[in-house]
C-alpha cells in the first residue's frame, strides 16, 4: 500500500503494482507516490533499487531527497541509491514520481506509439514490482542463462554493480526441483560484465512445452571479506534457433501454436482493475486453458507483462513471443533504444520460456528501421543466441482478449 497524489500532495491510497487512474487519459501533472520502509538489518552497505514496471520516467526519492531520475519504464530500470539515511534498520521515506505521458522526451524508447494511444493504456503507473537489493560493495545486476545443448553447457551472461576494480569469486550450483545439488563450480570475475561457460554433464535435462524440467542456479558473490551478494535464477536446458524456413527447439522441428495476450491494452478494460495483476486468474484463465486447449505458445504483444506472467509460462511449458512495444513506426532516438533495449533483453532472456524477440510491428519505414536494427543487433550480440522477429514473423493474430474495448470478446 502506498500513498499518491498530485503536486506532491497526497490524497490516497492505492495498491503497487496497479493502476492510479482512468487508464485511457493521460494524467494532468506528475504522480507522486510514497511508503516509508523499515531497511533489514544485516551486513550491507548498499542499495540498488528495481523499478521492473514504473511509467513514465521515474524519480526515486529518499526522506524528500531526489537519489535518482530516469527516462522509459517500459522496461526495468536498476539504479544504485545514494543517500546518508540508507543503514540497516533505518526507516525511511520513499517517494517515486511519475511524468505524464505528454512530457516525455519524444525519442523516448517508452512512449506509447501515436497509432495505440485510442485503445492502450496511456496512463501513469507502477505496473510491475518494485525491489529493493541490498548488498555489500559489489551486486549481481543481471544473470542470464543459455543454452549450448550440441555442448551441453549453459551460457551464462552477467553484469555486476560494483565500487572498484578488485576480482570477485561468484560461487554458483544447480539444484533440481526437489533442492538435490547437481552441479557446483567457482567462477572468477575480472570485469563488470561478461559471458563464462558451464559444462553440464548430462545432468541436466531440456525444458520444452511438454517436458517443462527446471532448475534453480544459487549464486553467491564473495570477494576476500567474505559475502556480498547472493541471488537465484530458474533454469531451462533449451536451444531455439531457426533452421532454413523452420524453427527448432533442442535441436528437433516445432510449430508455435499460439495465442495473443495484449497485457497493456487490456488494462484499459474496465475489468482489468481487478484482474490485470491477479496471478491465480492469469494461470487459470489464460495460461492453463489456452495450454490445455493445445497452445504451446504466447504471443506478449506490444510489451512485456509483469514477469510473474512470464514465470507462469516457463513452469506451464509455453514458448513466448516477447515484444516492444512499437506499432505503426519507431520513432525513438538511436541513444534511448540503446539504454532502454538491454534491460528489455535482460528481462525476457532470464525466462526460458522466451524463444522470440520482436521490436516492432507493422512498420515500414526504411529509415527507422535502420536505426532500429543497428541497435537491436549490438544487443543482441551479448548473447549466446536469439531469434530476432522483423515486423510480423508467425501472425499470430487470435487474440485472447478483442482488440476494440467495446467489444469485450473473451474466450
Amino acid at each position: 500500500k502506498w500513498e499518491w497524489g498530485y503536486g506532491r500532495k497526497y490524497a490516497g491510497i492505492t495498491t503497487v503494482p496497479g493502476l492510479l487512474t482512468r487508464p485511457g487519459e493521460i494524467n494532468p501533472d506528475t504522480v507522486w507516490l510514497k511508503r516509508v520502509v523499515r531497511l533489514p538489518k544485516g551486513n550491507w552497505s548498499d542499495v540498488m533499487i528495481e523499478m521492473k514496471g514504473a511509467r513514465f520516467c521515474p524519480s526515486v526519492y529518499i526522506n524528500r531527497q531526489k537519489v535518482t531520475q530516469s527516462p522509459g519504464g517500459m522496461a526495468p530500470i536498476f539504479k544504485k541509491l545514494s543517500h546518508p539515511a540508507l543503514k540497516p534498520d533505518n526507516e525511511v521515506e520513499v517517494e517515486i514520481a511519475l511524468l505524464p505521458l505528454d512530457k516525455m522526451d519524444k525519442g523516448d524508447a517508452s512512449r506509447i506509439p501515436e497509432a495505440d494511444l485510442w485503445r492502450s493504456n496511456v496512463s501513469s503507473c507502477i505496473w510491475d514490482d518494485i525491489v529493493l537489493h541490498f548488498y555489500r560493495k559489489a551486486a549481481i545486476k543481471t544473470m542470464v542463462v543459455q543454452s549450448d545443448i550440441k555442448k551441453d553447457a549453459a551460457v551464462m551472461y552477467y553484469e555486476l554493480e560494483k565500487q572498484d576494480n578488485t576480482k570477485k569469486q561468484l560461487l554458483l550450483t544447480f539444484e533440481d526441483q526437489a533442492g538435490k545439488e547437481l552441479i557446483s563450480k567457482t567462477v572468477e570475475l575480472s570485469d563488470a560484465n561478461g559471458t563464462f561457460r558451464v559444462d553440464l554433464h548430462k545432468w541436466i535435462k531440456t525444458w520444452s512445452p511438454e517436458g517443462p524440467a527446471l532448475y534453480t542456479i544459487r549464486l553467491k558473490l564473495m570477494d576476500q571479506a567474505g559475502l556480498c551478494d547472493e541471488k537465484s535464477v530458474v533454469f531451462g536446458h533449451k536451444e531455439f534457433q531457426v533452421k532454413g524456413l523452420q524453427f527448432e527447439l533442442n535441436g528437433s522441428p516445432v510449430k508455435l501454436r499460439a495465442a495473443s495476450v495484449v497485457w497493456h491494452r487490456w488494462v484499459r478494460d474496465p475489468a482489468a482493475k481487478e484482474l490485470a495483476w491477479d496471478e491465480a486468474w492469469f494461470e487459470k484463465n489464460i495460461v492453463q486453458r489456452l495450454k490445455d486447449l493445445g497452445a504451446n505458445t504466447l504471443r506478449f504483444h506490444l510489451g512485456l507483462p509483469p514477469h510473474k506472467f512470464l514465470s507462469l509460462c516457463v513452469r506451464y511449458g509455453l514458448m513466448v513471443q516477447s515484444e516492444w512495444s512499437f506499432f505503426h513506426g519507431m520513432k525513438a532516438s538511436p541513444e534511448s533504444l540503446q539504454e532502454q533495449w538491454p534491460q528489455w533483453f535482460n528481462a525476457s532472456l532470464k525466462h526460458p520460456s522466451v524463444v522470440l524477440m520482436h521490436g516492432w510491428n507493422e512498420t515500414d519505414d526504411e529509415t527507422e528501421l535502420q536505426v532500429a536494427n543497428s541497435v537491436i543487433n549490438k544487443v543482441a550480440g551479448n548473447y549466446n543466441d536469439v531469434v530476432i522477429g522483423h515486423r510480423d514473423v508467425i501472425h499470430v493474430h487470435k487474440y485472447w482478449w478483442s482488440l476494440f474495448e467495446n467489444l469485450g470478446l473473451y474466450y
